[in-house]
């Protein structure tokens, strides 16, 4: 089955990508009125848009403005939305994690050109580097197509539409804040005008909702359990009921970009510690996962290594 990923990411697709490159205007100019205005062109398809509300949208996208030409600006807002997650760690995670400062990692292993090149090409390598490779093309591509017996194809990431892809310049992508130019212009006449001019809205799950309602699976409740969380030794049982609490308060409207990760976080751990970790009755430990491994190197003769 052939399908879209990397097609963001080659040219420029992302509102992350348009979210930087205001935020990278306003930065130039700190103390301008009129630039932050633009931060009411994003997120328009969103009901519950970050940038509704012009005061919070300012504060929360102005943090570390004067920073904007430094490696990792882009990104910033989404690494604090992740960091705040931990608010749900117990304790002792939580200083285990305070321990080791991964976005200082991720930035001192960029390569040595980085700074030389444009702010959309860093932008998109470092949404190559953390989102594609290690979530879209893993989590919910292979293990989701292979599990269902499905092989993915992905056309966009042809090392050579790649290579022409990154030799392109920053504007036959991000054209002001209009994305993905050179794609919408290769597709003209092959693609409906009502499709290729509308604006741009991303696939969304209705994600915590799924699993708050009354329509809610019975492993959530056995997830969320104190019992369940204290064995799982990652979230603190407290915290996990009131923002489960919260989310049925909703009732059913959208919940905030880090509820949703929150919640959903919390059930994919337990689900994992569930599945891998927890020993059911019968068995001592871990079970042990039949992986037939491929060597690359060791003895040129004999069979290959059995399962593992």
């Amino acid at each position: 089955m052939l399908t879209g990923e990397g097609a963001d990411e080659m040219f420029g697709g992302y509102d992350l990508f348009r979210e930087g490159k205001v935020r990278r205007f306003w930065g130039r100019r700190p103390a301008s009125a009129c630039r932050p205005r633009l931060l009411e062109r994003l997120y328009p398809w969103l009901a519950r848009s970050p940038v509704a509300q012009q005061g919070l949208a300012r504060e929360f996208f102005g943090r570390g403005r004067e920073r904007w030409a430094e490696p990792g600006f882009a990104h910033q807002p989404r690494w604090r939305a992740a960091a705040a997650l931990q608010r749900l760690f117990l304790p002792e995670v939580r200083a285990e994690a305070a321990r080791t400062d991964v976005v200082a990692r991720l930035l001192g292993s960029l390569p040595g050109p980085f700074r030389r090149w444009s702010f959309l090409a860093q932008d998109q390598y470092l949404e190559v580097r953390t989102l594609l490779s290690g979530y879209l093309l893993s989590s919910q591509g292979d293990r989701m197509l292979m599990a269902h017996s499905v092989e993915g194809r992905f056309p966009f990431l042809d090392a050579d539409l790649v290579e022409i892809a990154n030799a392109l310049p920053a504007s036959a992508k991000l054209h002001g804040l209009d994305e993905k130019q050179v794609l919408k212009r290769a597709a003209r006449g092959l693609v409906p005008p009502e499709v290729l001019e509308r604006p741009k809205q991303p696939y969304r799950a209705p994600d915590a909702l799924s699993f708050v309602g009354p329509d809610a699976p019975a492993w959530v409740a056995e997830i969320l359990s104190a019992g369940a969380l204290a064995e799982a030794g990652v979230f603190d049982a407290p915290a996990v009921d009131r923002l489960r609490k919260k989310c049925q308060a909703s009732g059913g409207e959208p919940l905030s970009n880090a509820d949703n990760m929150a919640l959903v976080g919390v059930l994919s751990t337990g689900l994992l510690h569930a599945q891998a970790v927890r020993a059911p009755p019968g068995r001592a430990g871990p079970p042990a996962f039949r992986t037939v491994v491929d060597r690359l190197s060791g003895p040129a003769a004999g069979p290959p290594p059995g399962p593992r």
